[in-house]
């Protein structure tokens, strides 16, 4: 695995994500989870050319999957453990934080549906 990057370390960093993974390269998030006892939450995805997507889940671990399933290329990940309760209004939260600080979010980037 190659190291974090500034960009990934210092974006996770603004928006209040305590920690930030380089993903390239594996198929499976698993081991990032093992002691976790919450799965949902709201992700960061750095992928390449530093477009950076925020999305929910109620299931990282598969969320992630979804994702690389698709051909999405994910260099870095960052995830916050949210109840799903709250997930709708956190997610919100975050992307308008990111906007704030002039975060640019792709939105043109394919978003893939969680069912």
């Amino acid at each position: 695995m190659a190291k974090i990057s500034n960009f990934g370390m210092h974006t996770a960093y603004l928006l209040g994500f305590k920690r930030i993974a380089d993903v390239r390269g594996i198929s499976s998030i698993m081991s990032l989870f093992e002691n976790a006892m919450i799965l949902s939450g709201i992700y960061l995805q750095i992928r390449p050319d530093h477009h950076v997507y925020i999305g929910k889940t109620s299931n990282m671990i598969r969320r992630f999957e979804q994702h690389r399933q698709n051909g999405i290329v994910i260099e870095e990940l960052a995830f916050l453990p949210i109840q799903k309760r709250f997930l709708d209004k956190k997610e919100k939260e975050i992307i308008a934080k990111a906007q704030r600080f002039g975060i640019a979010l792709d939105l043109s980037l394919i978003h893939i549906s969680e069912p």
